[in-house]
């Protein structure tokens, strides 16, 4: 008898513990969650007018720019481009002219180093309010 006694207290403590440890491993789930929902609603506020990122160009297509650093893909962000967002770059190779020039997304290719000045939206993307174009690329 006292073997099935504590079997059973063995079970019932492995039970309590195993309860005990998902609803601490909740708690701390629900307050990193909050932490990082808090700062998303600070980051996309009105009150952060922009962010700034630059790097090299890994990607492009007509409505993303994938950016990395020194071409590190796993150190990557993608930067939504939207119809108001202003490009420009500064290098005219031909002239030697080194005033901004607008221009559009189409000009940006693979391997341009580029700064972009950002908005960060309430659902965590990145979105281009300015891009510039650094340097030439043949």
């Amino acid at each position: 008898m006292k073997k099935i006694t504590i079997i059973i207290l063995l079970i019932f403590i492995i039970i309590v513990s195993a309860l005990i440890g998902g609803e601490l491993g909740f708690l701390v789930y629900k307050q990193v969650f909050n932490s990082q929902k808090e700062s998303l609603n600070a980051l996309s506020s009105s009150v952060i007018q922009s962010v700034f990122a630059s790097g090299e160009v890994f990607d492009v297509d007509n409505k993303k720019i994938i950016l990395v650093s020194d071409l590190d893909v796993s150190n990557r962000v993608i930067i939504e481009v939207v119809k108001e967002t202003q490009i420009y770059y500064y290098i005219d190779k031909d002239s030697n002219n080194f005033s901004p020039k607008n221009t559009s997304i189409e000009f940006i290719k693979k391997g341009h180093k580029i700064s972009a000045d950002l908005k960060i939206l309430p659902n965590g993307n990145l979105q281009a309010k300015i891009i510039k174009i650094l340097n030439h690329i043949d």
